[in-house]
């Protein structure tokens, strides 16, 4: 009769204590890996606290109107998500990335969701130093929707453009994870009680085929904002391919110029 429940504890805490390699895909790069891109960048790297190293990207382009501060989702890493600087230097705008902890060159592991914010909020310190907040626009794609959602609540940057958003993070898990309970998850990244209280003008993305996170998170989401906000729904697109559609790029603009 003992057995079972600590069989039972024993499945609870592998769970609990493995919610890192459910949630996180990080694609380590060496240290010594040479990023090469057709535009002007600067490599960063940020001491954000004892043995941790957060690389980051800045690119650069002449008579930039302003910055963009970009989080990508939970795969890959910068040698890969660099390639959208594109997108945001022919709009005449810079853009500051990052890779989390574990991904590309950066160090330390991902344990908790405040490591998270506490690197974003260093990120976003970063872009002040080199641009007033009314020229920085926050971007989160997917995972990183709820990392630019926390600082558009916490600072006061420009713009906050949102890519296949979510209203929580352990609605999301549940959908993918239905066996986890909801009690054991570590990572909730809770935005739609944050968005309310977002004062810049919000802009959303999403497809209405992403059954990664599904549209109804990201209504969900959208019913919680408080302000004049635009959300664009991109007919037949998944969660990848939601920037790689005419109307995406065509509303970019719109919102850039």
């Amino acid at each position: 009769m003992v057995i079972l429940p600590a069989i039972f504890l024993l499945v609870l805490s592998i769970l609990y204590y493995q919610q890192e390699a459910l949630i996180f895909r990080p694609y380590p790069l060496a240290p010594n890996y040479i990023y090469s891109f057709p535009f002007t960048f600067e490599e960063l790297n940020w001491e954000v606290e004892e043995g941790v190293t957060i690389n980051a990207l800045h690119f650069k382009v002449k008579d930039s109107k302003g910055v963009v501060l970009y989080f990508h989702g939970n795969g890959g890493n910068l040698a890969g998500w660099g390639g959208i600087a594109e997108d945001f230097l022919s709009r005449k705008h810079d853009l500051i990335i990052l890779d989390y902890r574990g991904y590309g060159k950066s160090t330390g592991k991902i344990r908790s969701e405040e490591d998270l914010l506490n690197d974003s909020l260093y990120a976003y310190e970063y872009a002040k130093t080199h641009y007033p907040e009314s020229q920085i626009t926050l971007y989160g794609r997917s995972l990183g929707s709820g990392l630019a959602i926390f600082l558009a609540k916490e600072k006061n940057p420009k713009r906050l453009i949102l890519e296949t958003p979510y209203n929580n993070f352990i609605d999301v898990a549940k959908y993918h994870y239905p066996y986890i309970p909801r009690f054991l998850m570590k990572y909730k990244l809770d935005s739609e009680n944050l968005i309310g209280d977002v004062r810049c003008p919000i802009f959303i993305f999403h497809g209405t085929e992403d059954l990664v996170i599904p549209l109804e998170y990201a209504r969900k989401l959208e019913s919680k904002i408080q302000r004049d906000h635009k959300f664009f729904l991109i007919a037949n697109a998944g969660h990848n391919d939601v920037s790689e559609t005419k109307e995406y790029f065509s509303e970019l603009t719109k919102i850039f110029w």
